[in-house]
């Protein structure tokens, strides 16, 4: 996402002001050890945004809105009713129309 490519951005500029050389080709640096700990760094942050979307992704599939007033969803689109009231009907709500919602 855009949110993760900037924060990635963010410690890579960080990275840079601190004295790691970052180039076009490549990661290099003389001091082996400062190149080293860059690397577990850059790994971390790689495991972070990875357990980051796929907390989004799971946070997303559990995440319901229901609502009975017509008012709420005024303006929505039919095709958008017709998915949430078929998505209603497979989450167990039998009563489900787009028409009258769940």
């Amino acid at each position: 996402t855009e949110a993760q490519r900037r924060a990635a951005a963010f410690q890579m500029i960080m990275f840079e002001q601190n004295g790691i050389n970052l180039q076009h080709n490549g990661i290099y640096r003389d001091d082996p050890e400062a190149f080293l700990e860059m690397n577990k760094v850059h790994a971390a942050i790689f495991n972070l945004t990875t357990l980051w979307g796929e907390n989004l992704r799971t946070d997303r599939q559990r995440r319901v809105h229901l609502t009975r007033k017509p008012e709420d969803i005024e303006g929505v689109p039919s095709w958008i009713l017709r998915d949430a009231a078929e998505l209603a009907l497979a989450s167990g709500y039998s009563k489900a129309t787009p028409e009258k919602g769940p």
